[in-house]
């Protein structure tokens, strides 16, 4: 049963890992850049973010699965977009400050980083 979920905890537990990492290089980003550091660093910083989080979790999420399908494929691209949409709307819309605009590129990020993968081919996907 709990192989079933295992590509969707990972990559859950991915996205929330490359969210702590990237809060704590933005504070090392914004004690380092005290007088120069605006919100263009910010959202930039969680942009990139974003998209490597999509990116690492959908491969790992991939890496884990029992089988190796389209429909795996899918289900994963879909939870990606999900959480994408949870952190641009959702989480925005808790944290009314400086950190809105960041949490919304990084649900934005996530989101246009989890489409990177709807082009690829299935059969090439099988070969993994």
């Amino acid at each position: 049963m709990l192989r079933a979920f295992k590509p969707y905890i990972i990559t859950a537990c991915i996205i929330n890992i490359v969210f702590v990492l990237i809060s704590v290089i933005d504070i090392v980003v914004a004690k380092a850049l005290t007088k120069n550091y605006t919100l263009w660093y910010l959202l930039v910083i969680y942009s990139i973010g974003g998209v490597f989080a999509s990116i690492w979790s959908f491969l790992l999420g991939m890496k884990f699965c029992s089988r190796k399908s389209s429909l795996t494929k899918w289900g994963l691209i879909s939870f990606l977009i999900t959480a994408g949409i949870i952190s641009a709307y959702w989480l925005s819309n808790i944290e009314e400050g400086a950190y809105k605009a960041a949490f919304r590129g990084y649900g934005i990020s996530l989101i246009l980083g989890s489409l990177l993968f709807v082009l690829e081919n299935d059969k090439k996907q099988k070969s993994i």
